[in-house]
């Protein structure tokens, strides 16, 4: 006997196992990764093993930023972007590690204004798989990129002119302004993805350990106004907030599936 499987089911892998005895298993597995455009702007997703912020949408491309640090490191003896250890870093070491994640065909090469934060050096750029951001385009997806609570660099540098100023690059401080100095800075790769890449949504953290609550920058202003409260609490009350907070965080989840 013939049987055909026909899938109609967005997101969902059939997989069809015979066994030796003639019978067949048929699996249905759901895949709810969703697409990278579809994505709200702001919200943070996971690709690969990192997490990154949604900075902007276009046609068929998401501009993306990793949400924390992959290191810490100098920036390079010359303080310019284009011979930097840091872009060697980008488009060599972390480049790999990204397309084993999403596949070299869905990174979009972009290209890096490198205007000093004065203006000098108009018209010079560079094309990159990965970079990191440029005070402009800090500026621009400024309400995107909270405060981190440590200094990480820019592609930018401060002037080509003032020779006691060119070597040095802008920098963005645990306080969330743009500065330049220090000799070791964190590094946040900028890239530009097709948006049809799939991604998964990034997940919630373990209701018996409100410690990792603190790692949360933002749920949302309730859930971190909450787990505020619950440090203050005596045992009693905290039960009754942990019900309304596992309630809330149910809700939030709902609303964003």
């Amino acid at each position: 006997m013939k049987i055909n499987v026909i899938n109609n089911i967005l997101n969902v892998k059939v997989t069809c196992d015979k066994s030796d005895d003639g019978s067949c298993t048929i699996t249905l597995t759901e895949d709810k990764r969703f697409p990278l455009g579809e994505a709200q702007l702001g919200s943070v997703v996971k690709i690969g093993n990192r997490e990154y912020i949604i900075l902007d949408h276009s046609k068929d491309t998401t501009a993306v930023i990793t949400k924390d640090f992959v290191r810490k490191m100098e920036f390079g003896e010359s303080r310019d972007y284009l011979t930097s250890d840091v872009r060697k870093y980008c488009n060599g070491e972390f480049y790999n590690e990204l397309v084993s994640a999403v596949g070299a065909e869905n990174i979009v090469k972009h290209t890096v204004k490198l205007v000093a934060d004065d203006g000098t050096g108009k018209g010079k750029t560079c094309c990159d798989n990965v970079s990191i951001i440029t005070t402009e385009n800090y500026r621009r997806y400024r309400e995107f990129l909270k405060a981190y609570g440590d200094w990480w660099w820019t592609a930018t540098r401060v002037t080509y002119d003032d020779k006691n100023y060119a070597r040095s690059v802008c920098c963005v401080c645990s306080s969330g302004f743009v500065d330049w100095g220090g000799c070791c800075g964190g590094v946040r790769p900028f890239c530009i993805l097709k948006s049809s890449v799939l991604v998964d949504r990034w997940g919630l953290v373990n209701m018996n350990n409100f410690e990792e609550y603190y790692k949360i920058r933002k749920i949302s202003e309730d859930l971190f106004s909450l787990i505020v409260r619950i440090k203050k609490l005596n045992n009693f009350e905290v039960e009754t907030l942990v019900n309304l907070l596992e309630f809330t965080i149910k809700n939030w989840r709902i609303k964003n599936e």
